[in-house]
């Protein structure tokens, strides 16, 4: 064999040797020869192709789960319900069409000092929560100190105010003033949830006396002075009109206020109500003030039967605004010559409470989607 370098490389090793470097080792050199030799078969070996070998492959049994484990109990956490269908429209065909917004935006469009007899409250269409807040700025803006804060219970209780007993708003300026006097006034505002969803009505009692010889004022409703109550919400309602969508605040307690719902609308396949927990009074006004704001035209009405006499068509959209409500009177005796939907709203007092129904005659209940979607109306606009 020549004594020239000859290289052998195994690829499965990555390893180099020289015929060189084994003749200069001794026995142990010639050893490491022959397990040179031995390495290269070692590489042909470890090149044999694999790629058929599964054809002579054999088979094991089926891995099985024992009977115990593979029938666990089945439990479907999405239990289906059973479908309550009060209005019978299974299997009928029902266009659903979107809603008509309260508002254009997300601001409050709806302050409103509203009265009923000596009641007297102020609306607004926003909730409880963001209202609060305001109402603290108020009562901070005309530096009059709190006896009470409870915003759970919606209830702010002023202390005793000096101040004159006369006109209401030369007294108001007295207290906004701080000018003092010889009658003790002492006020009580509070908040509650309104008829409609998301909206609120604002509340203000009074209470006078002489002096105040550690005297408490019992909160009983009775009015020591309405006319007083009423400047108060109109200045409030003012204080309001400019605060109310600036550096908008919320009243976690306040958010809790708990009250049941004044107006639930109970659905029918025959018959659908919408429930006033109102006096019929009440709910006799507020009915009449929603059908104007959806703008329902009102072809007339009976307060002693109870029935306010509508014209209504379901498919035709309107807008409820001041401008089209106006223009619609000009143009009634134009209506009154065209085909018309007309339907009776009738009132009827359960106890405590006033039903709400629609009828397309004296003696015959109105289709029950359509009365459905009326009085759907009606709850929206109440306040």
């Amino acid at each position: 064999m020549s004594n020239k370098a000859m290289s052998v490389f195994c690829p499965d090793r990555l390893e180099a040797f020289t015929l060189n470097d084994l003749h200069k080792t001794t026995n142990v050199g010639r050893s490491a020869g022959i397990m040179l030799l031995t390495l290269l078969a070692g590489c042909g070996l470890s090149n044999f192709d694999r790629d058929e070998q599964y054809l002579s492959a054999g088979s094991i049994d089926r891995v099985s789960i024992p009977d115990p484990l593979d029938q666990p109990d089945f439990v479907d956490v999405r239990v289906i319900p059973e479908v309550n269908d009060p209005r019978n429209i299974s299997g009928r065909v029902v266009e659903i069409k979107v809603p008509e917004a309260l508002a254009e935006n997300g601001l409050v469009n709806s302050i409103v000092v509203r009265r009923l007899g000596d009641a007297q409250w102020l609306f607004l269409d926003s909730p409880p929560a963001t209202v609060w807040p305001k109402i603290r700025g108020f009562w901070a803006q005309l530096g009059i100190g709190m006896d009470e804060i409870n915003p759970g219970l919606g209830i702010m209780e002023s202390n005793w105010i000096g101040a004159s007993e006369g006109d209401p708003e030369e007294v108001f300026n007295e207290v906004k003033n701080g000018a003092g006097g010889d009658v003790q006034h002492k006020f009580q505002l509070r908040l509650e949830r309104g008829i409609r969803n998301g909206s609120t009505e604002v509340y203000i009692e009074h209470h006078r006396q002489d002096v105040i010889g550690g005297l408490l004022a019992v909160w009983d409703r009775e009015s020591s002075n309405v006319e007083l109550e009423h400047e108060f919400l109109k200045q409030l309602a003012y204080y309001l009109g400019e605060n109310i969508n600036t550096n908008y605040t919320v009243s976690l307690g306040a958010a809790g206020l708990a009250a049941e719902e004044r107006a639930i609308l109970i659905p029918d396949s025959q018959t659908p109500v919408l429930r006033y927990r109102l006096s019929f009074s009440r709910a006799w006004v507020t009915v009449g003030q929603a059908l104007e704001n959806a703008g329902v035209d009102v072809s007339d009405l009976d307060r002693d039967s109870a029935v306010y006499y509508v014209r209504y068509d379901p498919d035709r959209r309107r807008d409820p605004n001041m401008v089209q409500r106006a223009f619609r009177r000009l143009s009634r005796q134009n209506q009154e010559d065209q085909p018309t939907h007309e339907y009776l709203v009738y009132l009827q007092t359960q106890g405590k409470e006033v039903d709400v129904m629609v009828l397309a005659d004296v003696s015959t209940y109105a289709d029950a989607l359509l009365a459905e979607q009326l009085l759907t109306l009606i709850k929206e606009y109440s306040s």
